[in-house]
């Protein structure tokens, strides 16, 4: 194998991935680690430590095999990684979803502004915890002065990870303008917090682009295992923005991405920054892609609720016994008071005051496949709802991502119920790395993205094929469910 290929890691909040391309996008081979997230007092964190150790250990393993002549990182967004002088970490990783004191809240929003406020300038609503994660340096302050005051420099996830690899640092737009209260979107500044705060000496590093080298693989400390050769480290990129990338080289047309997972993220790209004070508590927000420009979205936690109540369905249902089928089961929920409402996660997604519960629990355990479809079913009002929020009147094509590309059910509802738009997957589910994979190879040339083979994805998408079903009564079912969220605000 002559070509040099690259290494992706990507960092998904559940799941880790270490995959290897070549220089024809094909994925020569991958790997997943499950490293969740671990409790030390009553701190939640990320096990940077744990993530480190796979990191060595996978790319170990595939440097051995294949000519690795580049590594590009991509991580989840809301994650910071404080550094001392050393370059130690100052702090642990701490987790979005630690949860924070509702006096921290009130103090938090009379001192830096109101949530109103900092939306406007920062285009974040209040999603709870620390997934705003400006809100970390407030709270670390508080809890943690003698910690606090050792921050030296402050990362992103995916740079500090990068930084780990080559003992380079750099700021990178789409992790700085994801839903952090950090950057003033109007302006192309840091936002007020950052400067009422005081901590702009910390982001004292230049801004590169995800594309961009960071520097050379350095095989010291916990890397001291890696196979001799040049090998170059990609400054990094947020994993919604990775997964968006390569659907803007090349194309002018408008079009809106679902990306699936724990996250529903839905991003229509291209669009002028404007904010309504009504999206404040629908989860309505802008990124900033790779390139700097506005993004505007939707975010609903619904993929980590799927995957809570499918695990209640494996263990509280009685086993199937194949009496009913999928096509009945649909009908069977759309024609009960059966309904799975958001959120579990609160202030967080389109119904932010709901209360996250089964209606009529009893019934919906009595059958795995009717518990399935109605949770198919939540999922498929909710995206709607995503959709119908970013643009009420719009009809652009969706293009969906990851992991619910696989749901045949959500994708046939889904399709049927919005007959004015056209909706496309792709059979390859790892958008993300292949957008980092982009970033990898324009970095391992030392030239921007649209300089290099980038893959034809628009040639790769598949339609969706609308599921038969009586519209009449899932608009009905939808509008009762829709209902009974606003019953529990």
């Amino acid at each position: 194998m002559s070509k040099q290929c690259a290494a992706v890691i990507d960092i998904g909040k559940t799941n880790k991935k270490v995959m290897v391309y070549d220089q024809d996008y094909r994925i020569l081979t991958s790997e997943e680690r499950h490293i969740p997230e671990r409790e030390e007092g009553d701190l939640l964190l990320d096990d940077i430590e744990g993530i480190a150790a796979w990191m060595s250990e996978a790319l170990a393993t595939v440097m051995r095999e294949f000519p690795i002549g580049v590594i590009a990182v991509s991580t989840h967004g809301a994650a910071l990684v404080h550094i001392d002088e050393n370059g130690e970490r100052a702090f642990p990783g701490i987790s979005y979803s630690q949860s924070v004191s509702d006096a921290f809240d009130s103090k938090f929003y009379s001192t830096y502004g109101s949530e109103l406020e900092l939306y406007c300038e920062t285009a974040a609503p209040p999603l709870g915890g620390l997934l705003n994660s400006g809100r970390q340096f407030v709270w670390l302050k508080e809890r943690d002065p003698e910690a606090f005051a050792r921050i030296h420099r402050t990362l992103c996830f995916p740079q500090y990870l990068s930084r780990l690899l080559c003992g380079e640092s750099a700021l990178e737009i789409s992790s700085i303008g994801t839903h952090s209260y950090l950057w003033n979107f109007a302006d192309r500044q840091w936002s007020s917090l950052v400067k009422q705060a005081g901590i702009t000496p910390f982001f004292n590093m230049p801004f590169k682009q995800a594309w961009e080298p960071l520097g050379t693989l350095q095989r010291t400390g916990r890397f001291d295992n890696l196979p001799d050769g040049e090998c170059r480290v990609a400054v990094g990129i947020h994993d919604s923005n990775a997964a968006l990338l390569p659907y803007l080289l090349g194309n002018d047309k408008p079009f809106v991405i679902m990306s699936t997972g724990t996250w529903m993220v839905v991003m229509r790209p291209r669009t002028p920054f404007t904010l309504q004070d009504k999206n404040l508590r629908q989860g309505v927000l802008y990124y900033l892609d790779a390139f700097g420009e506005p993004v505007k979205a939707t975010l609903a936690m619904s993929g980590a609720e799927f995957d809570h109540y499918r695990a209640r369905f494996a263990k509280e249902c009685p086993p199937d016994d194949g009496s009913l089928s999928t096509a009945d089961a649909i009908n069977a929920v759309l024609a009960s008071d059966v309904y799975i409402l958001p959120t579990l996660h609160p202030d967080t997604g389109q119904f932010p005051d709901s209360k996250g519960r089964i209606v009529n629990e009893s019934k919906c355990l009595q059958h795995p496949e009717f518990a399935m479809q109605a949770l198919n079913l939540s999922m498929v009002i909710q995206s709607v709802e995503q959709l119908r929020i970013l643009y009420p009147d719009d009809t652009t094509d969706v293009v969906l991502e990851g992991g619910f590309t696989k749901n045949v059910e959500y994708l046939g509802m889904l399709a049927a119920c919005c007959p004015e738009r056209k909706f496309f997957k792709r059979e390859d589910t790892q958008g993300t790395s292949l957008g980092t994979a982009v970033c990898a190879f324009a970095a391992l040339k030392g030239v921007t993205p649209d300089r290099i083979h980038t893959p034809d994805i628009w040639n790769q998408l598949i339609p969706v094929k609308p599921m038969s079903m009586d519209n009449v009564k899932f608009h009905e079912y939808q509008q009762q469910f829709l209902n009974q969220c606003r019953s529990t605000m």
